[in-house]
Formats: C-alpha cells, structure tokens, sequence
C-alpha cells in the first residue's frame, strides 16, 4: 500500500509539473516576465534593491545555499492578471508560493511588478537552501495567470510520505469552478462534483 501512495503521490507531482496553456494564439502570451535576482541593499541608503545572478560558462544560474533571492513578476498586458506561482522541490511537494496569504485573491495590475523578497525584514526574504544531506538540487517554480480569479489553493500536496486528501473542485470565493480551477483539481486527483453537487456547496 506505501508503494501505491508513493506512486500516486509521485504522479499528481508530474501532473502539476505539466500543465502548461500550448494554445498558438493565447491572448496571455508574452503577458508575463519572471526573473530571479539576488537581494542587494543600497550602500547609501541601505533600501532593499536587487543585483544579476552570478552564471556558468554554460549560461546558466549559480545559486548557493544560503543565497537571498528575488523574484520579480512582471505584468506586460493590459488587463489585470491573477497569478499563481507554484513550487515544486525535490521531495515532491506542491506549494503555492504566491498568494502566500489563503484565500488573498488580488490582481496584479497592469505594468506592474511584483517583486517576492524584497525586504529588509527577514521574515519577508527568500533564501536558497538546500534538503538535508544534499550537495545539489534541483527547484522548480511554475507560474499561472488568468484573467479571472482562480483558486489556486487546489492545487498542491506536502512533501513524500506525507498524508493528502484529494480537494474539491471549487471556484475562488466559494463560487463555481472556472476551467483553470478544474485543471488544478484533477492534477490533484479530484473527482469533479455534478452541477447539483456545485449548488448544494
């Protein structure tokens, strides 16, 4: 039986991981910039402000453990944009990084930017670590957005071998479920409810 929830937990991971819009003429293509940075403080004023991440040969990102990082969301489109920022680590848990708050459901309007760890508070920082005995690893961030409010908080499991129950598909604010709703569900093994069932939430 442990196998079979590893394997179901291992394959509600891959499902997430896979979600992606391919359509050629999605009006949201091109709405977004993501972009890591390093946390940098102003040697004058001492404001919180950003730095380029160090690179390989190869181009890509070098980040150790340790390191104070910055993510910056950008919103290019002319409409406001409700956005999901998930992360996936390497023990297989789902988390919904943003809104870190439950049940916030605010969008980012637009030409704004949002910029996730940028603070001279700690407790508003983000600092790249590493699991227990691990020299490397591998994080995964994936972000969503969508013109109307979603509920994000379907999708999402802790770490392997822990407990999980599948959620229900329900709308943000309690209301009926929007098509990226029922995707997030079913990536998490959720039995969609018929309309009578949506009615007597």
């Amino acid at each position: 039986e442990e196998i079979a929830l590893d394997l179901a937990h291992v394959a509600r991971f891959r499902n997430a991981l896979e979600l992606r819009n391919d359509a050629p003429d999605s009006p949201l293509d091109g709405a977004l910039s993501f972009e890591f940075k390093l946390l940098a403080f102003d040697e004058i004023t001492g404001k919180p402000t950003t730095a380029p991440l160090p690179k390989s040969d190869d181009g890509d990102p070098l980040i150790e453990a340790g390191t104070r990082l910055v993510i910056e969301i950008t919103n290019h489109s002319e409409k406001p944009l409700y956005l999901g920022l998930f992360y996936f680590s390497p023990d297989q848990e789902v988390a919904l990084f943003w809104p870190q708050i439950p049940g916030s459901h605010q969008a980012i309007t637009p030409g704004k930017t949002l910029a996730l760890g940028k603070s001279a508070r700690k407790s508003d920082q983000i600092t790249a670590d590493l699991p227990p005995g691990a020299v490397e690893a591998l994080d995964t961030y994936k972000l969503f957005a969508a013109v109307a409010d979603v509920n994000y908080e379907l999708m999402g499991q802790e770490p392997l071998r822990h407990p999980f129950s599948a959620p229900r598909a329900v709308g943000a604010q309690g209301g009926d479920p929007n098509t990226l709703d029922l995707l997030l569900a079913q990536a998490m093994g959720a039995t969609l409810l018929t309309e009578q069932e949506y009615r007597d939430l």
